[in-house]
């Protein structure tokens, strides 16, 4: 199913290569919560898709869907959609590779 995200706090992580809303595939998968200040959602979910209609609280809309973060000498990226089925969202997954790998997330030359 089709979901909406919506830029986060850590939007600064990617700059102008994150929309402020996008459309991407949610297919169940999991939640993610923050629990520590070095993490930041990137994006989050503002539709709610968890469970059948009505038999579950509301839990997705303002919960993360990306988050990153730095763990010990690395870097970590969380996604619970998919992002990478839409070639409009392309560059955004890219970036997030090149985030976690130290690179600049820069667009492509």
């Amino acid at each position: 199913d089709d979901c909406v995200l919506t830029a986060g706090a850590g939007k600064a992580v990617l700059g102008d290569l994150l929309p402020e809303r996008m459309v991407v595939r949610y297919a169940n998968g999991p939640l993610l919560e923050i629990l520590d200040t070095s993490v930041q959602s990137v994006a989050n979910f503002e539709s709610n898709l968890r469970g059948k209609s009505g038999t579950f609280p509301a839990l997705m809309p303002g919960s993360p869907a990306v988050v990153v973060g730095e763990l010990g000498k690395g870097r970590v990226v969380l996604i619970s959609p998919h992002i990478e089925d839409k070639p409009a969202h392309g560059d955004l997954f890219r970036a997030l590779v090149c985030w976690a790998a130290g690179a600049d997330p820069g667009p492509r030359p």
